[in-house]
């Protein structure tokens, strides 16, 4: 299939990512599930779909949200993966 297909439907711009490290483990994690896991464990009802990395580093930051691996409460900056990533049949 064309790759500009794709783009125009907006599979290539709708699955992407916010993909976290931890780096006392170096454990990799989602971060808009990490946020609403520890959201949920503490009771708090709300909803992080849609939020820009920015927020969702100064939410994490402002409530020192640990790793579920470690605990540990520094992080490396969110980066987007693409989920649309390249595979080959046959």
């Amino acid at each position: 299939m064309n790759p500009r297909v794709w783009v125009a439907s907006g599979h290539v711009a709708g699955f992407n990512d916010p993909l976290i490290d931890c780096k006392k483990c170096k454990s990799r994690h989602r971060a808009d599930k990490i946020v609403e896991d520890w959201n949920r464990e503490n009771g708090i009802e709300i909803s992080v779909d849609g939020w820009p990395n920015e927020k969702l580093t100064a939410y994490m930051t402002e409530h020192k949200i640990p790793c579920p691996v470690c605990g540990g409460t520094e992080w490396t900056e969110i980066r987007k993966f693409n989920m649309m990533f390249k595979t080959f049949q046959g």
